[in-house]
Parts: C-alpha cells; sequence; structure tokens
C-alpha cells in the first residue's frame, strides 16, 4: 500500500480523536484509496486502489461507513480549528458578526422578509 508524505500524515492524525483506533486505521486506508481512485469513488474502488481487493475482511471497511463508532460532530469541529489555525494569521484578530436585520413579524420569520403582521400594518400600495 502508497503512504503518504509525513506532512500529510501529520494533518490527518489531528482528526484521530474523533475515531477509535481501529475504525481511524481502516478510515485512512478508504481515504489513502479514494485519493487513488480513478473514476466512481466506492469502497470496494478505493481497496482496489490500494491492491486490498482480496482482503480476507473486506466488509470491515465498509462498516466505517455505516456502524463504526465516530464522532461527525467532533470530525467538523476538528476541521473548524484546522483551518482556523491554518488560514488565520496566528497575530491577527478575527471577527464575524451579521449585519442582516430580520423583520419585525412572527417569530422564526426569514431575514429581510416580511410577514403578515407587518404588512397589515404598512398602507395598500394603489395600482
Amino acid at each position: 500500500m502508497p503512504t503518504p508524505s509525513p506532512a500529510i500524515i501529520q494533518i490527518l492524525h489531528v482528526f484521530a480523536p474523533a475515531f477509535t483506533a481501529p475504525t481511524f486505521a481502516n478510515a485512512l486506508v478508504l481515504l489513502y484509496g479514494t485519493i487513488l481512485t480513478v473514476g466512481r469513488r466506492t469502497v470496494a474502488a478505493a481497496l482496489r486502489a490500494v491492491g486490498l481487493a482480496d482482503h480476507p475482511h473486506f466488509g470491515t471497511y465498509h462498516r466505517v461507513l455505516n456502524r463504526a463508532r465516530w464522532s461527525p460532530l467532533r470530525l467538523s469541529r476538528l476541521l473548524l480549528g484546522l483551518l482556523v489555525a491554518t488560514v488565520l494569521a496566528p497575530m491577527r484578530p478575527w471577527c464575524c458578526w451579521s449585519t442582516r436585520r430580520w423583520s419585525a413579524g412572527a417569530a422564526g420569520a426569514s431575514p429581510g422578509r416580511a410577514t403578515s403582521a407587518t404588512r397589515s400594518a404598512q398602507p395598500a400600495a394603489r395600482r
């Protein structure tokens, strides 16, 4: 099986806490195979790409996606942390805010849209 560069391995190990140890090992094999696969990206194609087409426990890799224990929420948080650490300069402040205004209508109204309560208070338009 081909191995990625040490820099890629270091980045991928940031995601290890979201998986159990055996699931993480199987997920890495699937990821490497998916990167190397030409055409449709299926579990079978990924395993063929890394030379595991005749592996006796072929079904183990299918279970990574449907039965194995891993946390998508934790994985997304780790990805966000990695992106923030990589993209933003360490000494540069970062803030995010919205300039959208919410209408004065019913709760849950979408931004910038008038509800029936706010429309009734407005004068009728002449045609």
